[in-house]
């Protein structure tokens, strides 16, 4: 008869029940979300005392991400316990690409391709005078000569964008010089392009860009010796933050409700924003791209009087997924009655084909808002390469 046990000895069991426990415990850790982390430029002006810095997100498996806090920004301070629903923390999702990219698909089945078409002038010398002028060059883009001061905002001038061609002629970078600041909003691929940067760099060394956190590290990949990132050249805030700038002009880096990166796979690792650019005679907002929330409430907090407001009109169908970073109609006229813009002027419509409405209809719904008297300012609406004489 054997004297062999099956049964392993009560060491050995206990042994085995230490191994597995450890072995949860580690997945568990793993997976469990990682403490929650703020960050924002130590070396900058915060205009709120109380800011702790954005908020940083994500599982110690990945990366941490920026989020949006669309409920922490209301009039109040910033308190974590009122953010009821976190999943309104996260931006744009692989699951928010498929389903417009489905519902996309299925529009352009059921109806016929919209003619709509914008109007393009040829890009003259802007350099004719010294006026406040303002060019918009598609998109989010554009050349704004205020108190002496030249800006660029968001230059993305290739062929094509995200997988979107572009519907307009590239304006050529030769044309864009003398450059005082480049603004970023994001490195979504319709915001900033390496490329587009490259070749404005080349004709404006002096150029100083201003971005929102991890821009310079993103500009600086794969690491290689690139004028874009060196540090007197470019600089990095959060939200509530000014920049350090020359002359008469203040730049303030403040929220929107958004998503970064040209590839989901990058998704989020940068910040996102939105501008303010102050002379000591006029305000200016630049709101990126931007769905609606309560930072539109800080913003007015923060600067209440804005004389020129460059408000993104376009890309809102369908509702349930563009709203994230999108304004509807009904959106951007709640905006200017928050803002109180003296001027409007709208953007990011016509350039590329992004959502389910017909091309045309941002221009016709904002249009009606101005008719109807729902906008508060006045509206200006430009062609692409028209050279505008600010008010």
């Amino acid at each position: 008869m054997s004297n062999y046990n099956k049964t392993p000895p009560k060491k050995h069991r206990r042994a085995n029940s230490i191994l597995v426990a450890l072995i949860l415990l580690t997945l568990i850790w793993l997976v469990w979300p990682a403490p929650e982390t703020y960050v924002k430029n130590n070396t900058l002006t915060t205009l709120r005392p109380t800011w702790p810095g954005n908020l940083l997100i994500g599982h110690r498996l990945s990366s941490h991400t920026y989020a949006n806090m669309p409920e922490a920004l209301g009039s109040g301070e910033y308190n974590p316990t009122r953010i009821q629903d976190r999943s309104r923390l996260q931006s744009w999702t692989w699951f928010d690409e498929l389903r417009l990219k489905i519902l996309k698909n299925r529009q352009q089945n059921k109806d016929p391709q919209d003619p709509f078409t914008l109007p393009s002038s040829p890009l003259s010398d802007l350099w004719q005078n010294t006026d406040n002028t303002v060019v918009w060059l598609g998109h989010a883009s554009f050349f704004i000569r205020l108190d002496g001061i030249t800006f660029l905002t968001d230059p993305s001038y290739g062929p094509s964008a995200g997988g979107y061609p572009r519907l307009l002629p590239e304006p050529a970078a030769d044309q864009l010089r003398g450059l005082d600041y480049i603004l970023l909003s994001s490195n979504q691929p319709y915001h900033a392009n390496k490329q587009t940067l490259a070749q404005l760099r080349a004709h404006n060394p002096s150029t100083i860009i201003l971005t929102p956190l991890g821009l310079p590290q993103w500009l600086n990949e794969p690491a290689e010796s690139d004028p874009l990132a060196t540090p007197d050249l470019i600089q990095e805030a959060g939200w509530f933050q000014q920049y350090h700038t020359y002359g008469h002009v203040t730049v303030t880096l403040m929220p929107a409700r958004s998503w970064s990166g040209p590839t989901l796979s990058e998704r989020d690792r940068t910040l996102w924003g939105s501008f303010i650019v102050q002379t000591p005679v006029h305000t200016l907002y630049f709101a990126g791209s931007s769905g609606w929330g309560g930072h539109y409430d800080q913003i007015a907090r923060h600067f209440p009087d804005i004389d020129y407001a460059f408000i993104p009109i376009g890309a809102y169908q369908p509702e349930s997924v563009m709203s994230k970073s999108h304004l509807t109609p009904d959106d951007v006229a709640r905006l200017c009655q928050t803002l109180h813009p003296k001027h409007i002027i709208p953007m990011s419509y016509g350039t590329y084909d992004l959502a389910c409405e017909p091309l045309s209809e941002p221009l016709e719904k904002f249009q009606e808002l101005a008719a109807a008297g729902l906008l508060g300012g006045e509206a200006h609406i430009l062609e692409p390469g028209q050279i505008f004489a600010l008010p």
